[in-house]
């Protein structure tokens, strides 16, 4: 793996894990923007890391309600990022 693949990697992990602690917060706010900020983050996170998207691909077949949250989520999303965030549906394993 090349120097620059590595660090794109790497800003992606560190750009998602940002997107999700700012997310978590804005989440119990009236207008829960939270939602997206977090949705983002686990999208960059997918992207940039294979063993995040497999983990996620896990969580959504164990938990139903994460599941489904997910799919309200990937319907509001634009095609380009539902299609990314698709792919971890457990019955396109």
């Amino acid at each position: 793996m090349t120097l620059l693949i590595l660090v794109f990697r790497m800003l992606g992990i560190l750009l998602g894990i940002t997107l999700i602690g700012v997310g978590v917060p804005l989440f119990f706010l009236p207008i829960p923007l939270g939602i997206f900020s977090i949705a983002l983050g686990i999208l960059v996170l997918m992207i940039s890391s294979a063993s995040f998207a497999a983990w996620v691909r896990r969580r959504r077949a164990r938990n139903p309600k994460f599941n489904r949250r997910l799919e309200k989520i990937e319907a509001g999303l634009p095609r380009l990022l539902a299609g990314i965030l698709a792919a971890s549906r457990p019955d396109r394993a």
